[in-house]
């Protein structure tokens, strides 16, 4: 996601996703649903946020993707973990780099979480093809 200028339309909210992901998360498209009308803006607000916290100056994007990743195998939560392993593989991270990641998620929450980053790994890897 780039943070160049401030995301003012759903457009330009899809375009960053596809550009990061290689795609836009069905998620995206059901909160601009929710999120129609007046409330869109706070929806852009919302991921005018996003787009900084995850564009920080000190890390680039392989690194944030591998961040995310870890973060998301930590929590167990595997549609994310999935999701930025993709991002991680398409910013150019390795399967070694992942799998480090995941090997960290699991000092903080044990074997569950790490075979929920093996998983997430094999998935991802699979969707690239």
């Amino acid at each position: 996601m780039k943070t160049e200028s401030w995301y003012s339309t759903r457009s330009s909210v899809e375009k960053a996703y596809a550009d990061l992901l290689g795609f836009v998360p069905s998620a995206l498209s059901d909160k601009f649903a929710v999120f129609s009308g007046s409330a869109e803006p706070v929806l852009l607000a919302i991921e005018n946020a996003r787009a900084l916290a995850l564009t920080p100056k000190c890390f680039d994007a392989k690194t944030v993707q591998l961040l995310q990743f870890a973060i998301y195998v930590a929590l167990e939560a595997q549609h994310g973990a999935t999701v930025h392993a993709s991002a991680a593989f398409r910013a150019g991270a390795t399967r070694e780099e992942l799998a480090s990641a995941a090997a960290i998620a699991f000092v903080a929450s044990g074997v569950p979480a790490l075979s929920l980053g093996v998983a997430a790994i094999l998935e991802a890897e699979k969707q690239m093809s």
